[in-house]
């Protein structure tokens, strides 16, 4: 496993970003967290050739966590790509 980490200081909102890589940078997963109590964390998998499954995830100072996306992304041959959102609320 390979990671990386960022600290941002010096703004109004100083963050620190850390991100761990799997099978060669393919699939990853990044932690963010911010001096005022926010956090993030991405889950970015690849789960085909050209297929990805993507999480995220936040929660506020004090809150719970919540969902902001999950999707499986296409990349199709035309160089577009396709989004398949798993994230509406029911």
């Amino acid at each position: 496993m390979v990671w990386s980490k960022l600290t941002v200081r010096g703004i109004d909102n100083d963050r620190t970003i850390v991100t761990h890589y799997y099978c060669g940078g393919e699939t990853w997963m990044t932690h963010r967290m911010d001096r005022s109590g926010y956090e993030e964390i991405i889950h970015h998998t690849k789960i085909g050739e050209d297929t990805w499954h993507i999480t995220r995830t936040h929660k506020e100072i004090y809150g719970t966590w919540k969902i902001n996306l999950n999707c499986v992304i296409y990349n199709m041959p035309d160089g577009s790509q396709r989004e398949v959102r798993f994230d509406s609320p029911t």
